[in-house]
C-alpha cells in the first residue's frame, strides 16, 4: 500500500513495534467486551479511538470510537488506519494524537468504555 505523505497530518503515528502488540481482526471474538485490552487509544477534541484489534495488511482497527463527546451513540465497529492517520480538524488547525501516556489495559478500567453496557449505549 503507497501512503501519499503529503496527506499524512498525524504527527505521532504508532511504530511498527506499537502495532505488532495489537491482536490480529477477530483473534478476540470469544473473549467479552470487557475482558478484551485496549492498545492505543486516539483522540481529536472530544473524539476518542480505542483499539482493541488490527488487521496490519487491511489497516483496519476494531475499536471503540466516541464522536463529539457524544457516549449516547458510541459504539464498536472498524476504522480505517489510513483515514484515522489522515484527519484533522480545520477550524483549530490540529490534527489527529496518539495518546503517549495511554497505558494498555482491559475495557473494564477505562472509564469513557466501562460505562456503557456493550449493546452500544453508555
Amino acid at each position: 500500500m503507497v501512503i501519499c505523505f503529503h496527506f499524512i497530518y498525524m504527527r505521532n503515528i504508532p511504530l511498527e513495534k506499537e502495532l505488532s502488540i495489537i491482536p490480529h481482526l477477530y483473534s478476540t471474538e470469544k473473549i467479552p467486551l470487557s475482558e478484551k485490552w485496549v492498545y492505543l487509544h486516539f483522540f481529536l477534541h472530544d473524539c476518542h479511538w480505542f483499539i482493541v484489534e488490527y488487521d496490519r495488511i487491511d489497516r483496519l482497527f476494531f475499536c471503540f470510537t466516541i464522536l463529539n463527546g457524544d457516549k449516547l451513540n458510541a459504539e464498536w465497529g472498524y476504522t480505517s488506519f489510513d483515514e484515522l492517520i489522515s484527519m484533522k480538524s480545520d477550524q483549530f488547525k490540529i490534527e489527529i494524537e496518539k495518546d503517549v501516556f495511554f497505558i494498555p489495559r482491559q475495557v473494564k478500567y477505562i472509564p469513557e468504555i466501562s460505562k456503557c453496557d456493550f449493546n452500544n449505549f453508555c
